[in-house]
């Protein structure tokens, strides 16, 4: 597994905790000292216990060798450096799994693994990421689990071949119709930006505001409303859907109000005590502009369908940042799709959907 973020020492206990030998490779092994000194992560919340860690290293080879199947647990800004690391030590039949691709992140890393020399047999699958995490002051991980997801992958018999070992590892894991539908079924990259704007000034101050619960009022949830249309309208126009949000949210943790968004929202208990960013710089903030709304919005573009909220998202990211995403974001150039208009990136996602099959089960490679 790649990544020593909250995310990714949650990613390793579970994976640990499904009898599975873990390795992390970490370029800064020094954050989990204490990992690699116990040789376990001590977790609390939906899991409970200790569990071994095979391996905390910095030597990215010996860690290619030993993983058949590699985890990718980083921020999204992060891949193009991590599959340049990845590229030369990855051998034929490796499964590469990203675990917060946002829109069209397996097609980006693919690309970047491909063009740096990996062999065209290593497949790379996405989905969300399904664990919610913070570590403890006492160094324990309070985690929790959402109960759906989607999974996607260029190559959709990677899927088909795949799905059934990782949904054992993740309960109510499911193929996406084709990449759109994985991608816009994030909450977070629908709801993230609107909300650090909508409370830009407290952001600013350093003020204390609990994200989900304060962070959008009654008149302000239509602001998330209308962001909300716009990923619907884009999904439709390439053959996806989008599941409403109260229910996407009641999807992934139960128990939630789903009268409306703000009651779904403010109900659903693993955001209760979330506090904001204390920067509208925040990676985390970015990601979504630059990996989700920016191609959003170009898919819009390609599909004759307004993004007027996405669009002004992504102006107002790019003025307080001073950086053109528009330009350096996760582009339909950039992702080898410039050339292709509308009908023909509908085609494209068919045809990756049922390419011919080039994998080997995970099974197999576990």
């Amino acid at each position: 597994m790649v990544g020593s973020g909250n995310i990714g020492q949650a990613l390793a206990a579970h994976l640990a905790g499904h009898g599975h030998e873990v390795s992390i490779y970490a370029r800064r092994p020094e954050k989990l000292a204490a990992v690699a000194t116990s040789g376990s992560i001590s977790t609390t919340g939906m899991l409970e216990g200790t569990f071994p860690i095979a391996e905390v290293t910095d030597d990215l080879a010996r860690f290619a060798q030993t993983c058949p199947v590699i985890f990718i647990a980083t921020v999204t800004t992060a891949y193009s450096d991590v599959a340049a690391t990845l590229a030369p030590v990855l051998r034929p039949g490796q499964v590469v799994v990203l675990f917060s691709s946002k829109l069209f992140g397996s097609v980006v890393v693919s690309r970047d693994l491909y063009e740096r020399g990996a062999p065209e047999s290593v497949e790379v699958l996405e989905t969300d990421c399904i664990l919610a995490a913070r570590v403890l002051p006492d160094g324990r991980v309070a985690m929790a689990r959402k109960g759906w997801n989607l999974l996607s992958s260029p190559r959709r018999p990677a899927v088909d071949e795949h799905l059934p070992f990782l949904a054992r590892v993740f309960p109510g894991l499911a193929a996406a119709t084709n990449l759109v539908h994985r991608g816009v079924n994030d909450f977070g990259a629908m709801a993230h930006v609107v909300i650090s704007y909508a409370n830009l000034g407290k952001i600013d101050r350093a003020e204390r505001v609990l994200f989900y619960e304060e962070g959008l009022s009654e008149r302000t949830v239509c602001l998330l409303e209308a962001v909300e249309r716009e990923f619907r309208a884009v999904a439709e126009a390439y053959d996806a859907t989008l599941v409403p949000t109260p229910e996407l949210l009641d999807r992934y943790y139960g128990g939630v109000d789903t009268t409306n968004l703000l009651s779904a929202m403010r109900s659903t208990w693993v955001y209760r005590g979330v506090t904001a960013p204390t920067s509208v710089d925040d990676r985390l903030l970015q990601e979504d502009v630059v990996n989700t709304l920016v191609p959003l919005e170009q898919l819009g573009q390609r599909a004759g369908v307004p993004t007027p909220m996405v669009s002004a998202m992504i102006s107002l990211a790019a003025t307080l940042s001073g950086a053109d995403h528009r330009r350096t974001g996760r582009t339909l150039e950039r992702l080898g799709l410039g050339d292709l208009d509308h009908d023909g990136l509908r085609g494209w996602l068919r045809a990756s959907s049922a390419a011919p099959d080039r994998t080997r089960s995970m099974e197999e490679a576990a």
